[in-house]
């Protein structure tokens, strides 16, 4: 698995939880995000529990009950996360063309 670092830019992990929930619909499914890793200008990393592929195009998507965004993407690379830090299956990193506007969304009042 290809886990080496591809961002350079600084990454932002959320203080708070979002209010609302993300998914990422990958090959004709809707299925859940266990949580954010972190988040950069480029990408983002979650810990998901779905098998996806490295090269697999996704939508990531938040919702809440007065809003809701897509923001397209491309898995860039998988990994196993840390069994001590989390019960998720994957960790993956998405290159995305605008993660500010996911971010945006997800910002608590």
């Amino acid at each position: 698995m290809d886990t080496k670092e591809q961002r350079n830019e600084t990454r932002f992990a959320l203080t708070q939880k979002p209010k609302g929930m993300l998914f990422l619909h990958v090959r004709g499914e809707c299925l859940p995000v266990r949580s954010i890793r972190d988040i950069s200008q480029t990408g983002i990393s979650l810990l998901f529990d779905y098998d996806v592929s490295k090269g697999d195009h996704v939508d990531v998507e938040y919702k809440d009950k007065e809003k809701g965004v897509k923001v397209s993407g491309i898995v860039v690379w998988r990994d196993q996360p840390d069994r001590k830090a989390s019960e998720a299956k994957h960790l993956l990193g998405i290159s995305m063309f605008n993660p500010n506007m996911l971010l945006s969304f997800m910002q608590i009042a």
